[in-house]
């Protein structure tokens, strides 16, 4: 089967944006725009389900999955 290794929260993209500038610091001037405004047609709500790997292993929040992309090093 497929697994999806994912956090149970659901964010925006605006809102997985804002966690990214948040945690890494960045100074970026963060603009929200609706799905109108974009030049690409991409899916309004897009989810993984985890409910496979979930009864396995324990998924860490996406705020310490992000935590460990900074502490890791991988985005500067």
């Amino acid at each position: 089967g497929l697994y999806h290794c994912v956090s149970d929260e659901y964010l925006s993209r605006y809102e997985l944006a804002k966690e990214f500038i948040d945690i890494f610091e960045w100074n970026v001037n963060l603009e929200k725009i609706t799905s109108n405004e974009r030049s690409i047609r991409i899916p309004k709500y897009l989810r993984l389900d985890n409910s496979k790997l979930r009864n396995y292993i324990k998924i860490k929040t996406l705020k310490e999955q992000i935590t460990d992309l900074k502490l890791e090093g991988l985005f500067k």
